[in-house]
């Protein structure tokens, strides 16, 4: 058998696959090694994975995940998966490989990631020959749910949206400046904050101000992730995440006005990474 996993910060999805096919996929909290340590990942795998896969004879895991660009995270979560699993041979890769070959397979295109955080890349069907530099939640994830959570804050308290939105959001959420200032602040919770309010951005999307907004993140990551390719002038563009899928209106509205050529949204990669790996028996 076959573990696969596409990790984010808050969720990790996994697929069980035997003989090519998936048997079985389930959920778990995210696993990004940059921002838990070992002692934390070892208590997530030992409470919601082993139940999972301990009755299992799993061969090989791949997981991509957020957080596992460097060796020295990948080594961490590859030590914590075979403490479950130890049998097994474990690849750990960053998140934007899972995106490029659930979005492409063995194809060539310029693979986006819009969820709580973003990125980008040129796929050759094979590697990553290209990647822009990412700096995170608080000075990048341009067109993120990061992005648009910060952005609405800063709109909903400088006054550029109308004042109901404000009054409605804070009676929804129990919040007024302080309560979010604490928040947003807080190392612990900011980042995760954030990105939840992009669920709220999504009730009021078609009000001009918040729509305008949203189409600013949006060419935003465009202008600072995409254009700088000069494979996007030749090859389709494609998103994962669900920021990108939420709000595909918006965004094919960009795409359209920056004359590129859009391959597919879609919401999780998981479902290519299985067409992907179904052919490794």
């Amino acid at each position: 058998m076959i573990l696969l996993a596409d990790s984010g910060a808050t969720k990790a999805e996994w697929a069980l696959m035997d003989l090519g096919v998936c048997v079985d996929r389930f959920t778990t909290s995210g696993l990004n090694p940059y921002y838990l340590t070992e002692s934390e990942i070892d208590h997530i795998l030992d409470t919601e994975l082993k139940s999972k896969v301990e009755d299992k004879i799993i061969r090989k895991v791949s997981f991509f995940g957020a957080g596992c660009s460097n060796y020295s995270h990948q080594h961490k979560l590859q030590k914590a998966i075979n403490n479950i699993i130890p049998k097994a041979s474990v690849n750990v890769g960053h998140d934007m490989y899972g995106a490029a070959i659930g979005l492409f397979g063995r194809s060539k295109g310029i693979a986006c990631i819009l969820g709580s955080g973003s990125n980008a890349c040129v796929f050759d069907g094979v590697h990553i020959v290209k990647n822009t530099v990412t700096l995170g939640y608080i000075l990048g994830d341009e067109g993120s749910g990061h992005h648009l959570g910060r952005e609405f804050i800063r709109r909903c308290y400088y006054g550029n949206l109308p004042e109901f939105i404000r009054i409605d959001f804070e009676q929804e959420y129990d919040l007024n400046r302080e309560k979010i200032l604490k928040q947003v602040y807080d190392k612990n919770k900011s980042g995760k904050f954030l990105s939840s309010l992009s669920h709220y951005v999504y009730k009021f999307k078609n009000e001009p101000g918040i729509r305008k907004m949203i189409k600013a993140c949006f060419q935003e990551f465009i202008e600072r992730h995409v254009l700088r390719f000069e494979e996007t002038k030749e090859q389709p563009v494609s998103f994962v995440g669900s920021v990108a899928y939420n709000y595909q209106d918006i965004l094919k509205q960009v795409i359209i006005e920056n004359n590129l050529t859009l391959g597919k949204i879609i919401q999780r990669p998981l479902d290519g990474m299985i067409d992907y790996f179904s052919t490794d028996l």
